[in-house]
């Protein structure tokens, strides 16, 4: 009976230890929005938005769900394999002329080389990763859909 009172304690603190480094962040840290003014008609900036995605979706994991060109309505899922993590995000792009909205939301990771399924972003490390993988992301969509080369060939 001695015992139990001393290991119930030590229990409970190593239960409690190991859930204190896990963090639960805000939508404002978990999502990311930029509007981007450029010229062109919403069907041009569409096409330019679209070709962005083909050329910038290459994991098998990647896919665009979403395509309406009517609308000037594109998002899909983005997988984004970096040196420690994959993340997976959703990225939606809303365009109007001389004007386009990037946001990404819903983020999830995994280890890299990983099978397990993807996770909330739960830690400072993975969260400060998953900013710098957005900032490449968002950097790599605002030269593509600025550069007018794109829309003439």
């Amino acid at each position: 009976m001695e015992h139990l009172k001393l290991i119930i304690p030590a229990f409970i603190l190593l239960l409690s230890s190991s859930c204190v480094s896990y963090k639960v962040f805000t939508e404002d840290q978990l999502t990311r929005t930029e509007v981007i003014s450029t010229q062109g008609k919403q069907d041009d900036l569409y096409v330019r938005a679209n070709n962005w995605f083909v050329e910038s979706f290459t994991d098998a994991e990647s896919v665009i769900q979403f395509s309406d060109k009517e609308s000037g309505s594109v998002s899909g899922k983005y997988v984004d394999v970096t040196q420690y993590y994959n993340f997976r995000s959703v990225i939606m792009v809303d365009i109007k002329d001389d004007k386009v909205r990037i946001t990404s939301k819903s983020p999830t990771a995994r280890s890299t080389g990983s099978k397990y399924d993807y996770q909330a972003i739960n830690t400072n490390t993975k969260l400060e990763y998953l900013h710098k993988s957005w900032d490449v992301l968002f950097d790599s969509f605002r030269r593509y859909i600025t550069d007018s080369s794109n829309a003439e060939w």
